[in-house]
């Protein structure tokens, strides 16, 4: 009876939910950042759909990822540093801005890899094709790798209640 009555003193409740609180937002960068890296990682094998080079046929196929060419849009996959914000941690993935490939160095207004990777992945190429990475590498973390992640960061399964 006395271990109950110590949990009910003064401040000790308010104590123990600060020691949760500071847990969980550790917690949950590690798991953002498990999340992101993912992320990376899949738009990355994305991309990688075959290669070719340039000015030749491309051997992916409409509604698959881009097969490389360079390996600029590959490189210019990444993610941003984790900070906090009001409402919680923050991170974005997608492409970093300014890599230009080799071979468009000559061209007059060369387009970058984020440029090439909108026309890919949302506008389409002069056929109309669309070789989306990203978005389908964000899904397919989202829907079945986040699971293994947040089951490692906060235990198997207890995650699933609260969210």
């Amino acid at each position: 009876m006395a271990v109950y009555t110590a949990l009910l003193e003064p401040g000790v409740p308010t104590a123990m939910f600060a020691k949760f609180d500071a847990n969980m937002v550790i917690a949950n960068r590690i798991a953002l950042s498990g999340v992101a890296d993912a992320i990376v990682k899949q738009a990355r094998i994305n991309a990688s759909n075959g290669s070719h080079a340039y000015g030749t046929p491309t051997p992916a196929s409409a509604g698959t990822g881009p097969a490389k060419i360079s390996g600029t849009l590959y490189k210019s996959i990444d993610r941003s540093s984790i900070t906090r914000e009001p409402f919680g941690w923050y991170c974005r993935v997608g492409m970093n801005a300014g890599f230009v490939p080799w071979y468009a160095a000559s061209w007059t207004s060369p387009k970058t890899s984020s440029q090439y990777a909108r026309i890919l992945e949302i506008e389409g190429c002069r056929n109309g094709a669309t070789y989306p990475f990203l978005y389908s590498a964000a899904e397919f973390v989202f829907e079945i790798a986040a699971y293994s992640i947040y089951d490692r960061i906060y235990g198997s399964g207890r995650w699933a209640r609260v969210i």
